[in-house]
């Protein structure tokens, strides 16, 4: 079976100098006020957080439940800037992203497992989460959206 490791941190922290990576963290929600919100929001509990003091990430946690837009998961489903308005607290953010997906040739990410391997920066590095699964076939996808016959 081919396996695959994705290091989300890596995309949130990449633009972020050594100052920056002490304020991140990640967690896994369980409460539906960890949720980013807004418009475009498909965050929820099972999905993972991933943030700093700039931005937040939700990456889709939940291969079981892929809903009307990812079909195997570990996606980024939510973005947002970080807004420290109470207004903006509780899953009431401004998510504008409908979602990215791990896709490598024509393959497509199928998760097996999650590991929060460092829910906080350290000296060691940035907030850290490995997905590892097999890879699905793109046409696969595309026959779910009834676009190929």
């Amino acid at each position: 079976m081919n396996r695959f490791a994705l290091v989300t941190a890596a995309l949130l922290l990449s633009a972020c100098t050594e100052e920056d990576r002490a304020y991140a963290r990640l967690i896994k929600i369980s409460d539906r006020s960890q949720t980013i919100g807004g418009a475009a929001a498909a965050g929820a509990v099972g999905d993972y957080l991933i943030e700093n003091d700039k931005i937040r990430i939700i990456i889709h946690g939940r291969p079981e439940h892929t809903g009307s837009s990812t079909v195997f998961g570990a996606s980024i489903l939510d973005a947002d800037l970080q807004r420290p308005q109470r207004e903006f607290a509780g899953g009431n953010g401004l998510d504008g992203l409908f979602e990215v997906a791990p896709i490598i040739g024509l393959g497509v990410l199928k998760p097996e497992s999650f590991e929060i391997v460092r829910a906080e920066a350290t000296a060691e590095g940035g907030a850290l989460l490995r997905i590892e699964g097999s890879m699905g076939n793109l046409v696969e996808v595309i026959k779910m959206f009834a676009i190929v016959p």
